[in-house]
């Protein structure tokens, strides 16, 4: 049995994705056995994987969902789907040898604080002013920040917002979605009736790390 792994080794993200190939014992034309490992601890999903792979082809086609040329030294992993931490991609081929596979790119999007967008406005209401907030994740992975915390100051309202929703801890530390993950393009969004306007900012999250 031959056995080859290829494992990157150029940037943090690229370390995460590892291409394994073994050949199987076979009567006929020779099959290989390959697998591609999302082997990252982080929460976060590359997506749009791209391996060297040479002029690929088999007999059995392979399922394209899982793996397909698309031009020469140019396949595509999982459809372009994420690959979750821990994924295998599996699929045989059949072929006289055995191509050289390895990473080519993939789209490693990280999140941070300036993706966390914060917006206020008052409404045209009489009596006590009443304002609407909006909290929006946008930022372009798949991976979504969660426990995530704004500077609040003392915030207080009469009726309070949901705290599942919005929640002050301490003294500016208010918590976002109940610290559960706000995922790509989500809004949270409620109102508060104060005297004056409370200066909502970011202050912290979890992001994906790569």
């Amino acid at each position: 049995m031959r056995f080859m792994w290829w494992y990157i080794a150029d940037q943090c993200s690229n370390k995460d994705i590892s291409i394994i190939q073994n050949e199987e014992p076979n009567a006929g034309i020779p099959r290989y056995v390959v697998q591609i490992v999302n082997t990252c601890i982080s929460d976060c999903a590359p997506t749009d994987i791209h391996v060297f792979c040479g002029w690929f082809a088999s007999s059995p086609l392979v399922n394209p969902n899982y793996f397909k040329r698309l031009a020469y030294n140019d396949c595509l992993v999982n459809g372009g789907r994420p690959l979750a931490p821990g994924s295998v991609i599996q699929f045989q081929y059949a072929n006289t040898f055995m191509y050289p596979m390895r990473f080519r790119s993939a789209n490693f999007y990280v999140c941070t604080d300036k993706d966390i967008s914060i917006t206020q406005s008052r409404d045209g209401t009489t009596g006590i002013p009443l304002y609407s907030v909006q909290i929006t994740n946008t930022c372009m992975s798949d991976c979504a920040p969660s426990d995530i915390h704004v500077n609040c100051g003392w915030f207080a309202s009469s009726p309070p917002p949901n705290p599942n929703v919005f929640t002050r801890l301490a003294f500016n530390d208010c918590l976002v979605n109940g610290g559960k993950p706000l995922l790509q393009g989500n809004i949270i969004q409620f109102q508060y009736a104060n005297s004056f306007m409370y200066p909502l900012t970011f202050k912290s999250a979890k992001f994906c790390r790569i």
